[in-house]
């Protein structure tokens, strides 16, 4: 056994042998009354979330033809993402040759975090012409146009006066163990957050290494953002967006997340302290005259930048965008939780099936995002609010919300999954106060295992509940809750029914590279004590976290 690596780990009665490159076998003892699924990469195994296999060709790869056509003209003019190959990335002058020929006039962003991704600047009217001469470039690996995105929200009855949200996802019991800590930072990207308001002045993310002074004082490659940043005007103006200047929505999502909390003033936050990062993407987009959310990959990039480990997205779209998943897919490595709604159906108002009809970002399939359905005050799925089995991880209030607005007011009547988002945001950012040694896995994981099962998410949405903060922050792991992460091609056997898969099925049909978390001692599991699981680890790269 020179070359090979065994570990043996005993934990309750689990006994798990490990040999890299070798077999792994799980010994499983009969279940004991832990909730939640075995779950893969973007949700449960062999249960994709929203397809996206268009996009890819057989050998999983990106497929330059799906770009070719766009996907519809909600995007901003005279701009494209353009994505290079990595050997081209790497050699300016190759670059600038292909943006030459393609017509571009010039580059308006680079990504730091994403190699070869940058924004261009083209022609308004020939986004798709410029876009086709990039993707006949053998260089080039994807070229698409500066989608649009909405938020999920509908306004109504301002007046509404119970913040009933709070107490439907046990705010107060939650509160007991942890409130906040003003160093923890959350990304908020929206509309724009007032940054003056009284109720959320002190929770907003001050940045001490910058002054108004022009420079770029900490280095960061943002000048003078001392509060946030506004990734359309490229400055630090968070708030007013005079192209959204009307527009309330950034703020009351921050407010739900982290307005200060017992002040004697207004409202509460999920988080009573915290340091609310704001990135400002709100566009009214001169095609549609809505406002909306645009240069997203630039706007998770400042998220990413200033050190938020969860930041929260509420708004969407139809429109599939790869440098969004990728950006996505970067943040997953430094541990970010992407928080996203799941859309409010189409113009009927009434909710659709997000794994018929995807909504993106919700549906990009990825396991550090967390998908976010509305109910309301009787625990019901609110009508206008999307779902999926596959595709919609839980549920948290999102009818008649009180939060803060802009000119230092609050609103009690905002409905919409952009408000339910933001409860799971607050409470992920309270995971981590409460338990800083979590990783983000298992962060991620406490809001699901600690979902409130409700009749109306039964079947629609993977948790089958509701946001419980008190459940998930109080929620043990104990030494036999032991997930067992295998990052290779999984083939197995033996006979084991979890909530909506099968397990010998998902591990014999996962793909390599994908993540299959495989929980032992749960209420579904019905498998045979001693039964044994072979795992065949043909790449090595075994980890193990409780």
């Amino acid at each position: 056994m020179t070359n090979l690596i065994r570990k043996v780990i005993e934990r309750g009665h689990l006994r798990i042998f490990l040999i890299l490159g070798a077999t792994v076998m799980v010994l499983a003892p009969q279940a004991r009354g832990v909730r939640w699924e075995s779950k893969s990469e973007g949700g449960v195994p062999n249960e994709p979330r929203a397809a996206q296999l268009p996009w890819m060709n057989e050998d999983g790869e990106i497929n330059k033809k799906a770009f070719r056509t766009f996907q519809s003209d909600d995007f901003l003019p005279g701009e494209i993402y353009v994505r290079f190959l990595t050997d081209v990335s790497q050699s300016i002058e190759s670059m600038r040759d292909i943006h030459d020929r393609a017509g571009a006039l010039h580059v308006i962003w680079e990504s730091r975090f994403v190699p070869g991704l940058v924004k261009v600047q083209v022609p308004a009217g020939e986004e798709e012409q410029v876009a086709n001469l990039y993707l006949d470039e053998e260089g080039v690996e994807y070229a698409e146009p500066n989608y649009t995105y909405y938020p999920h929200v509908t306004p109504n009855d301002p007046f509404y006066p119970q913040m009933w949200g709070l107490e439907n996802v046990n705010a107060p019991q939650a509160w007991d163990y942890d409130t906040g800590q003003s160093n923890l930072r959350v990304g908020v990207v929206d509309t724009g957050t007032y940054f003056t308001h009284p109720d959320l002045a002190g929770n907003l993310w001050n940045n001490t290494g910058e002054v108004i002074n022009g420079v770029d004082d900490d280095g960061n490659g943002y000048i003078d953002d001392v509060r946030g940043w506004n990734v359309r005007s490229d400055n630090n103006n968070i708030w007013p967006d005079t192209t959204c200047s009307d527009d309330s929505h950034g703020t009351h999502v921050a407010g739900t997340i982290g307005a200060v909390s017992n002040n004697g003033m207004g409202v509460a936050g999920l988080m009573w302290d915290v340091s609310i990062v704001t990135v400002n993407a709100g566009v009214r987009n001169p095609n549609t005259g809505r406002c909306g959310i645009n240069d997203t990959p630039d706007a998770l990039e400042y998220v990413l930048t200033t050190g938020c480990f969860v930041s929260n997205h509420s708004y969407g779209g139809s429109n599939y965008s790869q440098s969004m998943y990728d950006m996505i897919d970067t943040a997953k490595g430094s541990g970010h939780i992407f928080v996203s709604s799941a859309g409010n159906g189409g113009g009927d108002n009434v909710g659709d099936n997000n794994d018929i009809l995807p909504q993106y970002p919700a549906s990009y399939d990825l396991s550090n995002i967390i998908s976010v359905a509305a109910i309301d005050v009787n625990d019901d799925r609110a009508e206008f609010s999307n779902y999926g089995l596959n595709s919609v991880d839980i549920g948290a209030p999102g009818v008649g919300i009180c939060s803060t607005i802009d000119t230092n007011s609050y609103s009690c009547g905002w409905d919409g999954t952009s408000m339910a988002s933001p409860h799971v945001a607050g409470a992920i950012a309270l995971m981590r106060a409460a338990h800083p040694g979590d990783s983000w896995q298992m962060r991620r994981d406490r809001i699901f295992v600690g979902a409130r099962t409700i009749a109306d998410l039964n079947g629609l949405v993977k948790t089958n509940g509701t946001l419980d903060v008190a459940e998930a922050i109080s929620y043990q792991m104990y030494a036999s809750d032991l997930w067992v992460d295998f990052n290779f091609l999984l083939n197995g056997i033996g006979t084991y029914t979890f909530p909506f898969n099968d397990l010998n099925t998902a591990l014999n049909a996962a793909p390599a590279g994908e993540i299959i978390s495989i929980k032992p001692g749960q209420d579904n599991w019905t498998g045979v004590i001693n039964q044994n699981v072979v795992l065949n680890a043909p790449y090595g790269g075994v980890s193990i976290g409780n």
